[in-house]
């Protein structure tokens, strides 16, 4: 029971770390590109997989 505890902290503190460099990543994209380009499909599905990534790794905290 202790094993699985500690695998989900490391699991979500994975996750909030990818999170939180995907952030990093989609402000330099839109930093270094004009407001237009950023506003396409791929650009709003990564935002959407960044918060997403964020949630699961606060679960996978909150139940460990």
């Amino acid at each position: 029971m202790e094993l699985k505890k500690r695998l989900l902290k490391i699991v979500g503190i994975l996750f909030i770390v990818i999170g939180l460099f995907c952030i990093i990543a989609i402000i330099k994209s839109i930093v270094s590109m004009d407001i237009e380009l950023f506003a396409n499909i791929s650009n709003i599905i990564d935002v959407i997989a960044t918060l997403l990534f964020l949630y699961v790794g606060y679960i996978f905290l909150i139940k460990a």
